[in-house]
């Protein structure tokens, strides 16, 4: 919005015998009201910063707030970057706010909030590193995993069975070439949710006792 300015002019005709005009002119400053748009809503992985891509426009100053606890690096730029705090990261999202303050003689501000969430990233575990099974036994396995948008099994060459290959704790029933090798290597492979990106592996070594009865 651009300021705009317009001209106003008063003319009185006179009275006769008078014949000179009065004339009196003013200019009149139409200021545009305040603007500010703090951005859409954005997600980031847990340990990341974000650079807000924020707008404004007939604003004397601007000063950012946050819900939370993180921290700007300059809260009166209109693009500062944010770092989130432990509070922010435990309750997974923080709403940033931009305030504009107008330009004279306007008087509403300009506000205008964004939602960030924080994505924490995947965690999961096969349980112990090593397990012992007797043969002719299943092994329920004590996975756990949180955050992740998939998780996915496998054992290696090995030709045993799970119950479910993409829960955290299914059973593993070892096939023939298992018993006979004496051990497979179970692994848990749990994808994160976007936008984390790192892949977390966790493996557990099955050995197989043979004659237990």
């Amino acid at each position: 919005i651009i300021n705009e300015s317009v001209e106003i002019t008063l003319t009185a005709d006179a009275t006769a015998p008078c014949a000179a005009e009065a004339v009196s002119s003013l200019t009149l400053t139409i200021q545009p009201v305040a603007f500010s748009d703090a951005g859409l809503d954005a997600t980031i992985c847990e340990g990341e910063t974000y650079t807000l891509p924020a707008l404004e426009a007939n604003t004397s100053s601007l000063l950012w707030t946050r819900s939370g606890d993180g921290t700007f690096d300059d809260a009166t730029l209109i693009s500062p970057t944010y770092t989130p705090g432990p509070n922010d990261i435990a309750n997974g999202s923080v709403q940033l706010t931009l305030t504009g303050q107008p330009i004279a003689p306007c008087a509403v501000e300009a506000i205008s909030s964004m939602t960030l969430t924080v994505q924490h990233p995947v965690t999961a575990s096969a349980g112990p590193a090593t397990a012992l099974l007797c043969e002719g036994f299943d092994y329920s396995i004590p996975g756990t995993s949180e955050y992740a948008d998939q998780l996915s099994w496998s054992n290696n060459g090995g030709d045993g069975t799970f119950s479910d290959a993409t829960i955290a704790d299914p059973v593993y029933t070892p096939g023939a070439a298992d018993i006979a090798a004496g051990s497979v290597t179970l692994t848990l492979t749990a994808d994160p949710i976007a936008p984390c990106a790192t892949t977390v592996t966790r493996d557990v070594v099955l050995n197989i006792q043979l004659a237990c009865f």
